[in-house]
């Protein structure tokens, strides 16, 4: 299933469920968003959250979406806890165009995260975020800086794995 807009605003009832149409029957689906540009505050991250339950989650900003005065950017909002509190192995991935800035905090131990900026760009983590997860990769053209805590967990199925591939690398803390 895809979302694509220039704007994208996620209401507090919508429900979304993506089930792969070639696999087994208990194959997992993913909800892709494409935009211009997105926020995530903790109605939109309570959201994702919520569908990583049953289904794989792909946020990205893209060219097709490119609009004048828009910087291209995801950003995990300061304060914002996104929780997934599933027992399935699930994936959630943000694609940035430009930048990827995680201010806030990302918590599941059953979840590969996958984060990455394209386009010569940056991913940066401020010093208060919090990153938990089975396995994180982290993937930019340009610089990776985290500045906050990342803890791969592992789980009954792999090893906890953190994957840090870019140009220059920073690590602060």
């Amino acid at each position: 299933m895809t979302t694509t807009a220039p704007s994208i605003t996620l209401g507090d009832n919508l429900n979304i469920e993506a089930i792969a149409g070639e696999a087994s029957d208990n194959a997992r689906g993913t909800w892709q968003i494409e935009t211009a540009e997105l926020m995530i505050d903790q109605a939109t991250a309570n959201q994702i959250s919520e569908t990583l339950q049953d289904t794989n989650v792909s946020v990205s900003t893209t060219a097709a979406m490119q609009q004048d005065n828009v910087a291209q950017d995801i950003t995990l909002l300061d304060g914002v806890n996104l929780i997934n509190s599933s027992s399935q192995v699930s994936q959630l991935q943000f694609i940035a165009l430009n930048a990827l800035n995680l201010n806030g905090s990302i918590s599941d131990t059953q979840q590969q995260l996958i984060f990455n900026a394209t386009g010569f760009n940056t991913i940066s983590q401020a010093t208060h975020s919090e990153i938990t997860a089975n396995q994180v990769s982290f993937r930019s053209d340009n610089t990776v800086t985290l500045n906050g805590v990342t803890t791969a967990t592992g789980n009954h199925s792999s090893q906890p794995n953190i994957s840090i591939n870019s140009d220059v690398i920073q690590i602060v803390g």
